[in-house]
């Protein structure tokens, strides 16, 4: 048993948001009880994904 603030924690990471969705869905729940998480995991790889694009050099442009 942990407490709320450590679960909600645990869930603002990716590893947690898609252990949390996995589990649900190995435990039947329906849709919209495992849905947050997903669209959590969609939205953080968008936002990683155009990180990188700002971040790291196009191939053959010097920095």
């Amino acid at each position: 048993q942990m407490s709320e603030f450590m679960h909600k924690l645990g869930d603002m990471t990716p590893n947690g948001a898609g252990m949390t969705a996995y589990l649900k869905i190995l435990q039947g729940y329906d849709l919209p009880q495992f849905i947050w998480p997903v669209i959590y995991l969609c939205l953080f790889g968008f936002v990683m994904f155009v990180l990188g694009l700002l971040v790291f050099p196009k191939r053959g442009e010097m920095a």
